[in-house]
C-alpha cells in the first residue's frame, strides 16, 4: 500500500530521480520501447540516468557484436586462408622436387606460413567466445531493462510501504535467484541479478570450450615435438582457465548476495514510509470510552 501521512508538507515532499511519478505513461507502450531500443522505456518514464546507462552499454555491445566482430573475423580468416595456400604451394614444391636443398629452403617457410595460420585460428576462437559472451550479456541487459521499466510503472505513483518479512523473501531468493527481489517489488535488482547469471553462466561455457581448444592444440604440439608452441599453449590454457573459474565463483557470489539483498530489502520495506515520520492521533475505544494515543 501507499502509505500517507494526511500532511501535505510531508506527502508532496519530491522524490530522488530514482522513484520519480510520470503522468501519462502507457504501460505497453513503455514496456514496448525497453524492449526495442536500448534505453527509450527508461527515457519515455523520464529516468534519463539510467537510460542513458543502459542506451550506452548496450549499444556498444551491439556494435561489437554486429559490425566490430565481422570485421575482425574476416580478417583473420582471410589470413589463415592465405597462410594456408602458400603452405600448399610450399608443400607440392617439396613433393615434386624433394632434394636435401629445396627442402632447406621450403621447410622454414612451410612451418611458419602453418603456424601463422594457426594462430589467426586461435584469434578467432578467442573472438567467438567473447562473442558469445556480449551476446549473452546483450540479452541479460534487455532482461534488466524491461524488468526495471516495468518497476517504475509499478512504483510510478509513489512507493509501496507495505511491510514485509525477512524470512519471506530470504526462502523465496533461496529456491529462485530473483524472487526475493521481487517480494520486495525490487523488479529492477531482480533483472539485474538474471543479468548476471545468464551472462556468467554462458561466459563460463565459452571460456570452457576455449580450454577444451588449446588443450587439442596443445596435444597436436606435443606430438610434433613443437617445444615453443607447447609453451605458449600452456600458458593459454593456464590463463582461459583462470577465466573460466572467475565465471564459476562469480554465479554463486551473485546468489549469496540476492539472498542478503532480499532479506536486507524486506526488513527496511517500510522504514521511509511517511507514516513513521509524524505524531498523529489515533482514536481507540475502551470499556466503551474514547480514547486518544500518540505514536511516533
Amino acid at each position: 500500500s501507499f502509505a500517507q501521512s494526511g500532511i501535505p508538507a510531508i506527502d508532496t515532499l519530491k522524490n530522488h530521480e530514482w522513484d520519480i511519478a510520470t503522468e501519462n505513461v502507457n504501460p505497453y507502450y513503455a514496456v514496448g520501447l525497453a524492449a526495442t531500443l536500448p534505453g527509450a522505456g527508461h527515457f519515455y518514464t523520464g529516468h534519463y540516468t539510467r537510460g542513458g546507462f543502459v542506451g550506452l552499454i548496450q549499444t556498444y555491445l551491439l556494435f561489437e557484436i554486429f559490425v566490430n566482430y565481422p570485421l575482425r573475423i574476416d580478417e583473420r580468416n582471410a589470413s589463415a586462408i592465405a597462410s594456408i595456400q602458400r603452405a600448399q604451394i610450399y608443400a607440392d614444391s617439396l613433393t615434386a622436387y624433394f632434394t636435401q636443398p629445396k627442402f632447406m629452403l621450403y621447410e622454414d617457410s612451410l612451418r611458419s606460413e602453418l603456424q601463422n595460420s594457426r594462430q589467426q585460428r586461435d584469434i578467432i576462437q578467442e573472438a567467438y567466445g567473447l562473442k558469445r559472451s556480449q551476446i549473452a550479456w546483450t540479452g541479460g541487459m534487455y532482461v534488466y531493462s524491461i524488468m526495471d521499466v516495468y518497476g517504475i510503472l509499478q512504483n510510478n505513483q509513489g512507493r509501496h510501504y507495505t511491510q514485509r518479512t525477512a524470512t519471506s523473501a530470504l526462502w523465496r531468493a533461496a529456491v529462485f535467484p530473483g524472487w526475493g527481489q521481487i517480494y520486495n517489488r525490487q523488479f529492477g535488482k531482480a533483472g539485474m541479478l538474471w543479468m548476471a547469471l545468464i551472462g556468467s553462466a554462458v561466459s563460463f561455457d565459452a571460456r570452457q570450450n576455449t580450454v577444451e581448444y588449446y588443450l587439442k592444440r596443445l596435444r597436436t604440439a606435443r606430438q610434433e615435438q613443437d617445444g615453443q608452441d607447447i609453451e605458449f599453449l600452456q600458458e593459454k590454457v593456464t590463463f582461459f582457465r583462470k577465466k573460466r573459474n572467475q565465471y564459476i565463483w562469480g554465479p554463486f557470489l551473485f546468489y549469496l548476495y540476492s539472498l542478503a539483498d532480499a532479506s536486507v530489502d524486506a526488513l527496511l520495506s517500510d522504514f521511509d514510509a511517511p507514516l513513521n515520520m509524524v505524531l498523529i492521533p489515533i482514536p481507540e475505544t475502551a470499556g466503551g470510552q474514547l480514547q486518544v494515543s500518540w505514536c511516533f
